[in-house]
C-alpha cells in the first residue's frame, strides 16, 4: 500500500564536534519550489500545508502563495516555459529568422 511519505528523503546533521547536536529527520519535498521540508516540522505544523490541486506537500512560503494565487506547481511552470519556447523557435522557423 502507498503511504503519502512514499519517496520521502533524509536529513543527518551531526555538528556534535562543534558544540551542537545530532539532528535526523525525513524530508519531503515543496511540489510548487522543489525545496526540501523537514517532516518534524511539517508534522509540527499540523500536516496543514498540502495543495489541494497537486495533493502534495507545500513549504511555508508557497502555502502563504497558495492561498492567494492557487496552485503554480513547479512541473507546470516548467512545462510552461518549454512550451513558450518551442512556440517561438516555430515562429523564428515560420518567419525565417
Amino acid at each position: 500500500m502507498r503511504s503519502m511519505f512514499n519517496g520521502a528523503g533524509y536529513y543527518y546533521n551531526d555538528d556534535r564536534a562543534s558544540g551542537g547536536k545530532l539532528e535526523e529527520s525525513d524530508v519531503l519535498g515543496c511540489i510548487h519550489c522543489e525545496a526540501g521540508i523537514k517532516k518534524s516540522h511539517w508534522m509540527r505544523n499540523a500536516g496543514y500545508a498540502r495543495c489541494s490541486s497537486c495533493d502534495a506537500f507545500l513549504c511555508d512560503p508557497c502555502y502563504d502563495k497558495y492561498k492567494v494565487e492557487g496552485c503554480q506547481s513547479f512541473k507546470r511552470f516548467v512545462d510552461r516555459k518549454l512550451s513558450e519556447n518551442h512556440r517561438r523557435e516555430q515562429n523564428a522557423k515560420v518567419l525565417g529568422i
